[in-house]
């Protein structure tokens, strides 16, 4: 196979899945080649302890479910597709050697410094049995010619016992609605889903309209980009009248790990879905099963891990609330070609799911929350400006001379139109009726009126507080509910500063 599979314990694969070679090591190191005398001495530590405590049920399920899951992106992607080049796959299994090697590396972590510290967190990290995510590295590649092109080298690390957390209320949902077999294959194509994004991108180009493609490049720029962060704030900072707030990461860490999140989701489910029909097993049922599944766990991950936090936390922490982008597979079930979707299908239909989701998290998260309206404001206030260099061409980022709201409110109309008119119809009745009865806790009502439905129901059978405040955007709807007009600010948003509407207008370097 392509895919390399890798495990921390001896394995032995049934039958069925005879002829397919999983190697013993740890893959994040190489240490996975027959010559390496740590590799020999391990796996010979493995075998002495598995004497005394072998691989349990789960655990040969699991294994068998990736191994299978594995085959199966292998013989179904073309060979001269470049998605599984250097691609690799790393079994995490709880054993007494594994849990010996994770407590040494953990120890040694806490008592040394520099490079040598580093290397153990780094072991203790990507040996977790109950981890599952996507590592991708670049490399360097020399071509006949001399030249150097870099490529990505990913590795899916996966633990066994990802599913044995008690408190990661996604995937015991999802293991209760699916069983292990189903949400492990699920696991496998969310993960390669991440990767394969970055070649279809590539291969296919950017399918977001030209908002969401804002949106996804400038959320990017401000959470990880502490060089670009740092100049717009010192910016906001030399010019106190701009009404700009200093940019924090945090928000814009939430939108910018969304989009990757929806987009593995659904990719999960049509990669799934390809797998189905390729075995004869494929049905409507099947696929809704699916969609309601992670539907279901996202909604309880959502709720529960945050039902206890205060307001603004609550309506700010949403980088794995992928729901709102799986209700596009539901909506639009219907439109899908009943045969295996190629990479590229999938990646138009990952962008148009993500354009709902974005739309609908962005459109609630900023009106239930006034701090991450301002964040929105400036994420949209964002300019670029490609100005010659020595070598070629680099971009500058700059700001709007003033911070608007009416700039908040048009981009907003423009989301209410990938949100969908009877889910905006919805939300903004709900919010009406909020703030027009005043009802308590309005941050998180605003959050379940949107998402939570029969939480929101409890919500509004709460006794109403003498007073609150009302200080969040208030919607119009025309009178025959046709859809999102315009958003009247109230007496909050009437303190921030006068609107310049003149966008052209920006900040001149220092």
């Amino acid at each position: 196979m392509r895919i390399k599979l890798s495990a921390n314990s001896n394995v032995s694969l049934p039958a069925h899945l005879a002829g397919i070679n999983v190697d013993y090591g740890y893959s994040i190191y190489h240490l996975n080649r027959d010559d390496d005398w740590q590799v020999k001495v391990a796996s010979a530590l493995d075998r002495i302890f598995s004497l005394f405590k072998p691989l349990n049920s789960e655990q040969k399920e699991f294994i068998n479910s990736v191994t299978k899951s594995a085959k199966f992106l292998d013989d179904s992607i073309p060979v001269e597709d470049s998605h599984l080049d250097d691609f690799n796959i790393q079994l995490n299994i709880k054993t007494p050697l594994n849990d010996s090697i994770r407590k040494i590396s953990n120890l040694l972590a806490k008592t040394t410094t520099g490079e040598i510290k580093y290397n153990f967190d780094h072991l203790f990290f990507t040996t977790d049995e109950h981890a599952g995510f996507m590592c991708s590295s670049k490399k360097i590649i020399e071509t006949d010619k001399g030249e150097s092109r870099f490529e990505y080298r990913n590795t899916m690390l996966l633990g066994t016992e990802f599913f044995n957390q008690k408190e990661n209320h996604f995937s015991n949902c999802i293991k209760d609605d699916l069983g292990l077999t189903k949400m492990t294959n699920l696991l496998v194509y969310h993960e390669a889903s991440h990767a394969f994004e970055l070649t279809n991108v590539k291969q296919f180009g950017n399918k977001f309209a030209k908002i969401f493609d804002d949106i996804n490049k400038n959320s990017n720029i401000l959470a990880y980009n502490e060089v670009q962060r740092a100049y717009l704030n010192n910016l906001i900072e030399n010019h106190p009248n701009s009404g700009f707030n200093k940019i924090e990461p945090k928000y814009n860490h939430e939108i910018a790990s969304l989009f990757k999140e929806i987009y593995a989701d659904v990719g999960a489910v049509l990669l799934q879905r390809n797998q189905d029909i390729v075995e004869g097993k494929h049905s409507k049922e099947s696929d809704l099963t699916n969609i309601n599944a992670l539907i279901s766990g996202r909604n309880n991950e959502d709720y529960m891990v945050k039902k206890n936090l205060n307001g603004f936390e609550y309506v700010s922490e949403f980088n794995h609330f992928t729901s709102p982008g799986l209700e596009y597979l539901k909506e639009n079930y219907e439109s899908l070609p009943v045969k295996v979707l190629s990479q590229e299908e999938i990646h138009t239909i990952a962008h148009k799911a993500v354009e709902q989701g974005i739309s609908r998290v962005l459109i609630a998260s900023s009106v239930a929350n006034d701090i991450n309206r301002n964040e929105l404001i400036t994420l949209f206030s964002i300019q670029k400006e490609t100005k010659e260099c020595i070598g070629g061409f680099r971009e500058e980022l700059n700001l709007y001379a003033k911070s608007d709201i009416n700039l908040y409110n048009i981009r907003l109309e423009e989301l209410s139109e990938y949100a969908g008119k009877d889910w905006i119809k919805n939300f903004y009745n709900n919010v009406n009726q909020i703030y027009s009865e005043k009802l308590p806790n309005p941050k998180k009502m605003v959050w379940n009126a949107a998402f939570h439905q029969e939480q929101f129901r409890k919500d509004l059978a709460m006794p109403p507080e003498a007073s609150t405040e009302i200080n969040q955007v208030a919607p119009i709807l025309d009178d025959q509910n046709k859809g999102f007009i315009a958003t009247k600010i109230n007496n909050l948003v009437d303190r921030l500063r006068r609107p310049n509407k003149e966008y052209s207008n920006t900040f001149k370097h220092h």
